[in-house]
């Protein structure tokens, strides 16, 4: 029987003020200094998470942006290759980043009309003595790369590397969007995978879970946590496949959560 890899997208928390009044939506507690208390997506009431979802985007939410979920930040070097994106460490110029941004949501920078991008880890792998391939992840941060030892973390700049998945998918010509973002997630200390949910760093976890990595997701749980919703659901790049390990790939087939529209699938390269 198939091994099913269940795919997943993040839930956003929200910040709320000190008399518990809905601020925005959030990702971590990082995105409240200034605004409040963060509250788990798992915390939230319902119409609060109504707010903040994928899919049902209210006007006047606070917060939510005209693509769903949170506002994004901008790099502003002019000489940076990155405009829309998450932190400071996916710019090129990380000094020079605007931390909120309200023409940059989670999908598209509305003023250059373009797609919002994030970082990405790459790997050297060899399957010869000759032939060098770049296995390419994107991810949130820096610390996917290296506490899932996904490789060298790069800005989130378009990706011009041959050597790596770019020619395999027509996704991946752009940088990496949100839908090719891989992700951890919250686990609660009994391995329950029915109650986990995915976050995009241990502050976006509630106090009784632990953070799982994008590495330990893939390999020990089959859990493929994304950021949204979009055509790079279906893109299963060779630093997932190489973090999912050969003995489990063979057999494994990709599906949606039941809350899912449109079933990913694997992608395989040419």
């Amino acid at each position: 029987m198939d091994k099913e890899l269940e795919q997943k997208i993040v839930k956003f928390g929200a910040c709320y003020d000190k008399d518990i009044k809905f601020q925005k939506c959030a990702f971590d507690l990082e995105d409240c200094k200034l605004d409040g208390v963060f509250v788990h997506s798992s915390g939230m009431n319902f119409g609060d998470s109504m707010r903040c979802s994928h899919d049902l985007v209210l006007p006047d939410a606070g917060g939510v942006t005209a693509s769903g979920g949170v506002t994004m930040g901008r790099c502003t070097n002019p000489k940076d290759g990155v405009q829309c994106t998450n932190r400071a460490d996916s710019c090129e110029y990380p000094g020079d980043y605007l931390h909120v941004d309200e023409s940059c949501t989670l999908q598209n920078d509305l003023i250059k009309n373009s797609t919002t991008r994030f970082p990405y880890c790459i790997k050297e792998s060899s399957n010869d003595l000759t032939t060098i391939t770049n296995l390419m992840t994107c991810v949130w941060s820096r610390d996917d790369c290296e506490n899932s030892e996904l490789g060298m973390f790069h800005a989130a700049t378009t990706i011009t590397d041959k050597n790596s998945d770019l020619d395999s998918y027509d996704q991946l010509q752009d940088g990496c969007d949100c839908s090719l973002v891989h992700t951890g997630g919250c686990m609660d200390i009994n391995n329950d995978k029915s109650t986990f949910y995915c976050a995009t760093t241990l502050q976006g976890c509630n106090v009784d879970r632990r953070f799982v990595g994008v590495r330990e997701l893939l390999h020990r749980y089959a859990i493929d946590c994304r950021l949204c919703q979009g055509s790079g659901n279906s893109v299963l790049t060779d630093g997932a496949r190489e973090a999912i390990g050969p003995p489990r790939l063979s057999n494994m087939i990709l599906t949606p959560s039941p809350a899912h529209i449109s079933p990913p699938h694997i992608n395989a390269p040419p």
